[in-house]
């Protein structure tokens, strides 16, 4: 459950820095159809890095 709500707040962030044809480009690789879905754990993990890095690349650096 918790990993499914860190994968939603991963979905909203990227999508509000503009990542989304990044972010349809992975759901679709996890989600290619309505009726299946990648259940393999490291594909996950590699989406899940591929989303963070995205969000770090896209994210303006912190001002001081």
């Amino acid at each position: 459950l918790r990993d499914g709500m860190e994968d939603y707040e991963y979905f909203a962030l990227l999508s509000s820095l503009g990542g989304e044809d990044l972010l349809k480009e992975i759901v679709g690789e996890a989600v290619p159809t309505w009726g299946s879905f990648t259940q393999d754990a490291e594909e996950l993990y590699e989406l899940r890095r591929r989303m963070a890095e995205a969000i770090v690349d896209l994210s303006e650096p912190p001002t001081e």
